[in-house]
């Protein structure tokens, strides 16, 4: 995973469980029998958005799945010119421990 950093927000104080984190990650999105690789752009405990080209569909019930121990069950919200954005169907508090380790492993702060 390469270097985390939080998205530019306004200036009202965000706790880290609400803040969207920049990120390039590489995942696969799986839905309906099809795996589809695609990278992170930016994700948070609610949500993530994503680089994709190819299907699914708005509305459709997706995997996201960054290993095999880290999937997040999500819905696609939106989609737009090869970018989409998935809600995550539970909030995802296991999103902060990898940014952390992200960080902590780029040296970031």
């Amino acid at each position: 995973m390469g270097s985390v950093r939080p998205l530019r927000c306004p200036s009202e104080h965000k706790t880290a469980w609400a803040r969207r984190w920049k990120t390039s990650w590489k995942a696969e999105l799986q839905a309906e029998g099809e795996r589809v690789p695609c990278v992170i752009l930016n994700m948070s405990v609610h949500g993530a958005g994503l680089s994709i080209d190819g299907p699914p569909d708005e509305g459709t019930v997706v995997s996201l799945v960054l290993s095999a121990s880290n999937r997040f069950p999500a819905r696609v919200v939106w989609r737009r010119f090869g970018a989409m954005g998935v809600c995550f169907l539970d909030r995802q508090l296991g999103v902060l421990d990898l940014v952390a380790k992200a960080a902590t492993a780029s040296g970031a702060r």
